[in-house]
């Protein structure tokens, strides 16, 4: 998430930021009804899918310079 980090450090609102991440498809939320409607016998395949992407989201703007 450089891009979110970059406009909080810029002086953006939290929430602007917020929405960056939110706009991307792994942590869409209509991605995530689209996949839980996709596999509707596996509800943790969309948990573990958007914690995956907090977590890579969160490493990616940590460690990505």
């Amino acid at each position: 998430m450089p891009v979110a980090g970059g406009l909080l450090r810029r002086g953006a609102a939290p929430a602007a930021a917020l929405a960056f991440p939110l706009s991307v498809p792994a942590v869409n939320p209509l991605v995530l009804v689209a996949a839980s409607l996709a596999f509707p016998g596996a509800p943790i395949s969309v948990v573990a899918r958007f914690a995956a992407s907090l977590v890579r989201g969160s490493w990616d703007h940590q460690y990505v310079k």
